[in-house]
């Protein structure tokens, strides 16, 4: 049991879902690729030039991939945020039973402008 006396944090930080995509079942059998819709912004020549201007060489535009190519990955970055979404809620439950913030509980997701208390 944890001295209520002493500060707490707690971090969750997670793989998933970046390359390689892996996940243990059921979540990496998840989703059938064929069934996945291509995405929205498949060929959209606006995201191409805006990778022109980053130095990042495992950035590829989408059309270097055929649609089948899009949503096996599609598919696999789901299934990637599906695990993620299991974890997060199993974490989430074991707040809520044992109570460590004493009833105060900040979260922050570090992308841009998505901070919840």
């Amino acid at each position: 049991m944890r001295d209520r006396d002493q500060p707490f944090a707690l971090v969750y930080s997670c793989h998933e879902p970046h390359r390689s995509f892996v996940c243990p079942a059921p979540f990496a059998g998840m989703y059938d690729p064929a069934a996945m819709p291509s995405p929205e912004n498949r060929g959209d020549r606006s995201a191409y030039r805006l990778m022109q201007r980053r130095n990042d060489w495992q950035l590829r535009p989408t059309r270097d991939f055929d649609e089948g190519d899009q949503r096996r990955m599609w598919t696999y970055y789901a299934r990637a945020v599906s695990y993620v979404d299991h974890c997060l809620g199993l974490l989430l439950e074991a707040v809520v039973d044992t109570n460590p913030f004493d009833g105060a509980l900040r979260m922050r997701d570090r992308r841009p402008g998505r901070a919840a208390r």
